[in-house]
């Protein structure tokens, strides 16, 4: 029975970063006019690599939080 929870919530956890991780990378667009961040990663830009990481990371620890309440 433990193994059907816990295949469930890999289940949930799976469909909720797959709708938070694009929503929170759109978001951290609109908070940065001016800059494509795209075009930045395509050219090797390691400091926004860090700093969009960082912010998926965020992101992933909210819905990780949320899930396990």
């Amino acid at each position: 029975m433990n193994m059907v929870f816990l295949v469930l919530w890999a289940v949930v956890s799976a469909i909720a970063f797959a709708i938070v991780v694009p929503i929170a990378l759109r978001v951290f667009n609109w908070m940065t006019p001016g800059i494509d961040e795209m075009a930045e990663l395509k050219n090797g830009n390691v400091a926004v690599a860090i700093v969009m990481g960082a912010t998926v990371l965020a992101m992933v620890l909210l819905v990780v939080a949320v899930t396990l309440k």
